[in-house]
């Protein structure tokens, strides 16, 4: 197992699905506070993102399956950094709205691509990877929404939190296009280990 896709792969998951989940659990405080909605109505909106995450989840799978879990990775952290910069710009509540949207349909399918991808790089040790990066997702999950808090906090605007996220997937973007190059030499590999 080489440490260091590893931990990749663990910080990928950390802001697919802890994305997901932090910002699931941050929502529906975030449109009552910066946009003044009802509670109900921050219910609905949280839903919807919920439900449009939730959904895209196996297509993720079934296009990684066709175009590959990496090159999709980088596509949907890239997507991921310029939805991020956007909402950060605080836009009015129907274009934030989309752009959560499309953030969550990000994550989503992000979820289901990496898991795609595990057992290309790791074909003996599936179970203990997959354990291990679901931990990182939960960890990114619950820090998420503190990030997030603690940013409005500091800077006295929602922005600031978003844009840092923004950046954090930027830097994944980068990780995983590196990774891209490698993945058809590892399946390679895998491919003659099994013969």
């Amino acid at each position: 197992m080489s440490r260091k896709e590893a931990w990749l792969f663990c910080f990928f998951y950390s802001l697919s699905f802890g994305g997901f989940v932090g910002l699931t659990g941050y929502l529906g405080i975030f449109f009552f506070d910066e946009y003044g909605v009802s509670k109900v109505t921050a219910g609905d909106f949280v839903t919807a993102v919920v439900f449009a995450g939730s959904f895209i989840r196996p297509i993720g799978g079934y296009l990684a399956d066709r175009i590959g879990g990496m090159r999709l990775l980088s596509l949907l952290f890239a997507a991921g950094t310029l939805l991020l910069a956007c909402i950060g710009t605080l836009p009015s509540l129907f274009v934030l709205f989309g752009l959560m949207v499309a953030l969550f349909l990000c994550f989503g399918a992000a979820n289901g691509a990496l898991f795609q991808v595990v057992p290309t790089w790791f074909p003996k040790e599936v179970g203990l990877l997959t354990g291990i990066i679901g931990a990182a997702g939960g960890l990114g999950g619950f820090l998420l929404p503190n990030v997030l808090g603690v940013m409005k906090q500091w800077t006295g605007s929602s922005a600031y939190g978003f844009w840092m996220l923004a950046f954090v997937f930027a830097i994944a973007v980068m990780a995983a296009r590196r990774l891209q190059g490698t993945t058809v030499t590892i399946e390679h590999f895998s491919q003659k280990a099994a013969e």
